[in-house]
């Protein structure tokens, strides 16, 4: 077993040097790249283990659905894809697995983080009334995030760590630290061995609780730490693109709107 763990650290040890050579993105020393490596691992088997309990399940079809997505971001068709692979030693197969895996425990980890958070009515009417008249829709943002975790009970001392060590990150990064860096080192989100990087996606599209920190964020900007259900998120802006520079959020679905946890609500003076 041992051999095994060491193996797949070895493995994606590798394969995070080679994505970040390509990407031009700075790493950690060894030592705490294989930490963090290994913390993925473990993490990544147990909510695996959650998804098999839950029956979540990645079909062909949607699988090769984000193969194809990839190579189309990637500028490659299909083949020519599975070519670089092949030249870079990774079997396609392989490459399969590795990608349904990481479907499986993202759909995990989204009904994980759905089932902590519940949408205040009253505040849904409030942000919808505020924000309903503003600019267009058409504006995508490219993001980065650093996720300091919390347990799904945390006590104030584990509140009070996780937002200091975020509080810290913040203050890295705003004095120009490389945030690819800071993610890889202490995130502990999905992306974390990417340098954090989330990609494209319209503001409307996002959790009401960053599409409003976002609201006037500029190219470079660093938001946060935001307080969520399953921790403290650290979101880098690293291009704006479509609709004004500013961001205006312009389309609210009630799902996505002031996302709020139930420690939240429960904080608040006079409920409970």
């Amino acid at each position: 077993m041992a051999s095994c763990w060491k193996s797949d650290v070895d493995g994606l040890m590798q394969s995070v040097k080679l994505n970040a050579g390509q990407a031009g993105q700075q790493l950690p020393d060894d030592a705490t790249l294989r930490h963090q490596i290994l913390e993925r691992l473990i993490m990544d088997q147990i909510v695996l283990q959650m998804g098999q309990k839950m029956g979540v399940k990645i079909s062909d079809d949607q699988l090769d659905q984000a193969i194809a997505n990839i190579a189309k971001q990637n500028n490659m068709t299909l083949d020519q894809m599975r070519s670089r692979l092949a030249y870079e030693g990774i079997n396609y197969n392989t490459y399969r697995n590795q990608i349904r895996k990481e479907m499986l425990i993202s759909e995990v980890r989204n009904n994980e983080v759905r089932r902590r958070i519940t949408v205040l009515p009253q505040e849904v009417e409030a942000l919808a009334k505020q924000i309903g008249d503003q600019n267009d829709a058409s504006t995508e943002l490219n993001l980065s995030r650093i996720l300091i975790p919390l347990p799904e009970n945390p006590t104030s001392d584990e509140v009070a760590a996780a937002q200091e060590q975020a509080n810290s990150i913040v203050e890295q990064a705003r004095n120009g630290a490389n945030f690819g860096k800071l993610a890889i080192t202490y995130s502990a989100d999905q992306q974390a061995l990417k340098g954090g990087q989330m990609g494209w996606g319209r503001i409307q599209e996002l959790p009401g609780i960053f599409a409003q920190a976002l609201s006037t964020a500029k190219k470079g900007d660093i938001v946060g730490p935001i307080r969520s259900g399953v921790g403290f998120h650290i979101l880098k802006v690293n291009d704006l693109r479509g609709g004004t520079q500013n961001i205006s959020v312009t389309e609210v679905h009630a799902r996505h709107i002031l996302l709020k946890t139930v420690a939240d609500h429960e904080r608040r003076p006079g409920s409970g």
